[in-house]
């Protein structure tokens, strides 16, 4: 069987699935292919073609990396901030729980005294506040660990 001569419906003349070289073929034709194949520049007309660039081409010569450490914990930073920002539901919730529980801890220990006593007291307070931040990160767990992965495949092939 060739799948490329499969039809569709048992219509005569029409194909269910095109070879890769006619979609190509027919792309570079389209105004759209047109237009991107102006602006990629005199390329000799042929889209380019990443086997023949080093991939260390846009990598200084004088760092392994393309970014510093800064620029890295800044872009890794912005990409971890826009992936919490696409999850509304899970933010809002976590915003009304945070709000709950801070005014349940403020409402217990409100008038801690300044003695032995009220230091044992706030660091009780401290230590409420860091168990409750860390209970309610366990959902994102999972998430966090999978991100791991693009993050080491993304230095991998120096893209931070």
């Amino acid at each position: 069987r060739r799948p490329h001569r499969l039809s569709l419906g048992g219509a005569a003349g029409k194909t269910w699935v095109m070879p890769l070289g006619d979609i190509a073929a027919a792309f570079w034709a389209s105004p759209h292919g047109k237009a991107m194949d102006a602006a990629l520049g005199p390329v000799g007309g042929a889209p380019a073609q990443p086997e023949r660039v080093h991939p260390k081409a846009l990598v200084p010569a004088h760092a392994p990396y393309p970014l510093s450490p800064l620029q890295a914990i800044l872009v890794s930073t912005q990409r971890q901030v826009t992936l919490v920002m696409r999850d509304r539901v899970l933010l809002r919730g976590r915003i009304m729980q945070i709000i709950v529980i801070t005014l349940i801890n403020s409402s217990l220990f409100y008038n801690i005294p300044t003695s032995l006593t009220g230091a044992r007291t706030f660091f009780g307070l401290a230590f409420l506040s860091v168990l409750f931040i860390n209970f309610g990160s366990f959902p994102q767990l999972p998430l966090t660990l999978e991100a791991k992965k693009v993050w080491y495949k993304h230095r991998a092939n120096q893209l931070l």
